[in-house]
């Protein structure tokens, strides 16, 4: 009896793990309702930081949270770099999440159903973060098609790239992302 439940608690832990989200990007825009463009980190882990390296974000979105469990995705933006659990505000994966602050810095974790709580509170285990990672690319609406697009950063152009989205000037951005490769999210 002892193995017929210890090789079923396996089995339900598998495919738990399969079924759980392992990797989000993160769009940070520095304006607020997530409109305009913005840069992105990209695959990001549950706990791993992520910064933008604009400056403070107005509004974020994680996009292609991989998951099929919807609001059991937690992500909290900060008012501080490294995620420093100090002031910070929560939201559910795939929605604008903004604030009246600036968002310096976030990441994301996953609840289990039991675990879900407000967006207020962080979980217990959230320390602050020894690094962050920058964002490694950028997007924008294209006006003709209505879509988003979204480019790793060209070598040499992160300033560049900065400057436009501080402006949101989508021809710079056009302009850098010249003969790049879109990536498709």
């Amino acid at each position: 009896m002892k193995l017929s439940t210890n090789v079923f608690l396996a089995a339900l832990s598998a495919v738990i793990h399969t079924q759980s989200a392992s990797a989000a990007d993160f769009r940070w825009y520095p304006a607020p309702n997530c409109v305009g463009s913005f840069s992105i980190c990209f695959d990001l882990g549950p706990n791993q930081c992520c910064s933008p390296f604009t400056g403070p974000a107005a509004s974020i979105r994680t996009v292609n949270s991989v998951t099929d469990f919807g609001p059991v995705v937690r992500v909290f933006g900060h008012a501080q770099e490294l995620c420093r659990p100090s002031n910070f505000i929560g939201g559910n994966h795939n929605t604008c999440i903004q604030t009246s602050f600036a968002i310096f810095s976030a990441f994301w974790v996953q609840f289990l159903r039991r675990e879900l709580n407000d967006n207020a509170t962080l979980p217990s285990n959230v320390t602050e973060k020894s690094s962050c990672v920058d964002a490694t690319g950028f997007g924008y609406l294209d006006e003709v098609t209505g879509e988003e697009v979204v480019f790793r950063i060209p070598d040499g152009k992160k300033e560049e790239v900065r400057v436009a989205l501080q402006n949101d000037d989508v021809a710079a951005l056009k302009v850098i992302a010249g003969g790049s490769e879109e990536v498709k999210v």
